[in-house]
């Protein structure tokens, strides 16, 4: 009877239809009977408070340490979480804070909040600047060495190495307009600093200068030794006078405050996610330059509004710690 009136699906075998008929019999309903025996302990009440218990006193384990710990299988470990609600959230690195440091940022973002308040054009005055070491540890992406050829060419791609390879990179911000990215050889020094801003920088700042000539302009860098170097001080005065931004400058930058200069907040980070992988140094040199190239006027300044806000929220938020001290 099944087969005439199901022929489009699987009918069940005659022993099938004999059990369901037997059980029916028996207890008026074909559904399974309840079996017997002892219950599940993987999730009972017993051992899911012993896991909701290790989430309290240690919420760092993974959920293969806490099931060898507990003595019970990952899938059952997972099973009590989730019916729980207990979910993984990754942690978020910011920057430490030293005594003192509250106190300098308190009065950089009340500064710099006098100065948008005062001059409508204030933002576009700070030429925001830093430098970022970009890292190719040498490893290579095993998706991109593939070679499509009709016969083996016995490639070798050398992929791991004691010595890992960076580029140092230098860039500035003004307005809608970035300057770099300039690259420096070696490790970041006084001299290789000032060489930069005399014979890289200075080049390209010269003329826009000459063009804004009324901006009067700012520079800002942070707390790099470089920064405050002997031989580097006098140039820096030399060309912006008193409107420069540094932890030893006329404007005092508040030291480990990555949040306050649009270089860490959008632009290092921007390039990061984007320029890898690279295989050489030199296709990371080349990637560098083309991901700095292709941003345009609107999204520098869209990133300038987001960097008032961020100094008048970090006002508000220091501010009031300060005052609770």
């Amino acid at each position: 009877i099944y087969q005439q009136r199901h022929p489009d699906r699987a009918h069940p075998s005659r022993q099938c239809i004999q059990r369901l008929y037997e059980r029916f019999l028996e207890t008026g309903c074909v559904a399974e009977k309840s079996r017997s025996g002892r219950r599940k302990s993987e999730t009972d009440q017993n051992h899911t408070v012993n896991i909701l218990a290790s989430c309290l006193v240690n919420k760092k384990l993974s959920v293969r340490e806490r099931s060898r710990e507990a003595g019970q299988t990952r899938s059952s470990v997972h099973k009590i979480l989730k019916v729980n609600k207990i979910k993984k959230f990754k942690n978020k690195f910011v920057q430490k804070l030293y005594p003192g440091d509250t106190e300098r940022r308190v009065e950089f973002c009340a500064w710099a909040m006098g100065e948008i308040n005062r001059d409508p054009s204030f933002l576009r005055r700070i030429i925001f600047s830093d430098e970022s070491t970009f890292i190719r540890h040498g490893q290579v992406s095993r998706h991109w060495t593939y070679s499509w050829l009709r016969e083996n060419a016995r490639e070798i791609v050398e992929a791991r190495d004691q010595r890992f390879e960076k580029l140092n990179v230098w860039c500035a911000i003004w307005d809608d307009t970035i300057l770099g990215p300039y690259f420096i050889e070696g490790n970041m020094t006084g001299e290789s600093y000032l060489n930069l801003l005399q014979n890289q920088l200075w080049p390209d700042l010269e003329p826009l200068l000459a063009a804004n000539a009324d901006m009067d302009p700012i520079f800002m860098q942070d707390g790099c030794p470089a920064h405050n170097a002997g031989i580097v001080q006098p140039w820096l005065f030399q060309h912006f006078g008193n409107n420069i931004i540094g932890t030893h400058a006329p404007i005092r930058w508040p030291p480990r405050s990555p949040d306050l200069t649009i270089m860490d907040s959008f632009l290092w980070g921007y390039l990061k996610n984007i320029v890898y992988p690279a295989m050489t140094l030199q296709e990371l040199r080349e990637s560098i330059i083309r991901n700095v190239r292709s941003i345009d006027q609107g999204t520098l300044q869209e990133v300038l509004r987001n960097w008032s806000r961020r100094v008048e929220l970090c006002f508000a938020v220091n501010g009031n710690h300060f005052e609770q001290l």
